[in-house]
């Protein structure tokens, strides 16, 4: 088994370097960049239609988790 554990704060993070330690599942939220707001998807800055196309761009199928802290943020997700 192994086990990853990553923080990357942004997209250019992302970017550089997801390879270094594998991608088999993406836990996903929107924040600001100024704190971990775990806000739903959307309603922050991060890019998440270039992180989508980077992926599909590189045949990479992670599963993605959404964390949603309430059910509302849950469907505006989905």
């Amino acid at each position: 088994m192994e086990i990853s554990f990553s923080c990357l704060p942004n997209f250019n993070s992302f970017q550089r370097n997801y390879h270094e330690f594998g991608l088999g599942q993406l836990h996903i939220h929107d924040n600001t960049g100024r704190s971990d707001d775990h806000a739903p998807v959307g309603e922050g800055s991060f890019p998440f239609r270039k992180l989508f196309t980077m992926l599909q761009e590189r045949n990479l199928c992670p599963i993605v988790t959404v964390e949603a802290h309430s059910e509302e943020g849950l469907w505006k997700m989905l």
